[in-house]
This record gives structure tokens, C-alpha cells and sequence, in this order.
């Protein structure tokens, strides 16, 4: 294969990239599926209604912290760790970093997507009046991240039987 080529995926470990599948990798790349989901649904409901990190003048945990609601930054935070953290699942899992190193990765990305939709929690609440409260999106985001976290402790068999 010439310098620079990109390895096909069933060239990843010498076999078919399904049969290297982990639980581990799994439940990481979930979890962060998840987070990338939440980042484009709800993450506040109000009067029946629900609005997104990505809504004009939105304004959240991030935004007040900055003092701005004219630039969506904590969307694009939760969404630059999700997608940071999917890139670092398919590096390990691709052999293109080392697996201590990327399982490691994967737990400082996804460590921060929970405390992040935490804060956002505690932000909501402390801001809003009654009838406002959490939206999906942000439940996505915390059990994602969470997910994320904690799949360095998950099994590292993989998902499919070898026969």
C-alpha cells in the first residue's frame, strides 16, 4: 500500500474489524453517538415548548460563563467532544494509536460531556422559572457522556463469538 494510503477497514488488526469488535469500544462509541444526538435535540423545555443549544440567542452554562447568547458555544463544545471522542474510539480501535492511550483519551472526553450537561442542569435551574426544565437532549448528553467515561471499565472481549 503506497505511503499515506488509508488501509481499507477490513485491513484493521488483520482481520475483519466486526470480529475486533469490544465491548469496550461499544459502549464508548455509543456513548458518544449519544452526546453528538443530545447536542441537536432539547436541552430546555418551557410553556410546552423545547429549544436546543443551537437556538438563536440561546444562552446556557458556557454562554453566561463568557457573557455572550450571540455565538452557540456550549453546542459546539459538546458537540467538538463528541465528535473528538468518536475520532479517538475509531484510532484505537484502527490501531492508529496505542490502546492504553486511546482508552485513556476516550475517558478525559467523555468525563467532561457529563459534567457539562450537569452544569447545564444546574444552570437551567437556577435561571429558570417554574414550568422550565431539562430537555432530553440533555439527558442524552449526561448518560452519553457518562457512557463515555466509564467504558475504559467495560469488558475488553469482543461483541462476536469466535468460532
Amino acid at each position: 500500500m503506497p505511503s499515506g494510503a488509508v488501509a481499507p477497514a477490513s485491513a484493521f488488526r488483520g482481520g475483519s474489524w466486526t470480529a475486533q469488535l469490544t465491548w469496550k469500544t461499544v459502549v464508548a462509541a455509543g456513548g458518544f453517538v449519544l452526546a453528538l444526538i443530545g447536542s441537536f435535540t432539547t436541552w430546555v423545555t418551557a410553556g410546552g415548548e423545547g429549544f436546543g443549544a443551537f437556538e438563536e440567542d440561546a444562552r446556557f452554562r458556557i454562554g453566561d460563563w463568557l457573557d455572550t447568547s450571540s455565538f452557540p458555544i456550549d453546542g459546539l463544545v459538546v458537540l467538538a467532544l463528541a465528535c473528538g471522542g468518536l475520532a479517538a474510539v475509531w484510532a484505537t480501535a484502527a490501531g492508529r494509536i496505542p490502546e492504553r492511550r486511546g482508552t485513556w483519551l476516550v475517558g478525559e472526553l467523555g468525563a467532561p460531556l457529563a459534567i457539562l450537561g450537569v452544569l447545564q442542569m444546574q444552570y437551567i435551574s437556577s435561571v429558570g422559572g417554574s414550568g422550565v426544565g431539562w430537555g432530553f437532549g440533555l439527558y442524552l448528553v449526561v448518560a452519553g457522556g457518562a457512557m463515555a467515561a466509564l467504558s475504559p471499565f467495560a469488558p475488553a472481549r469482543p461483541v462476536r463469538a469466535q468460532h
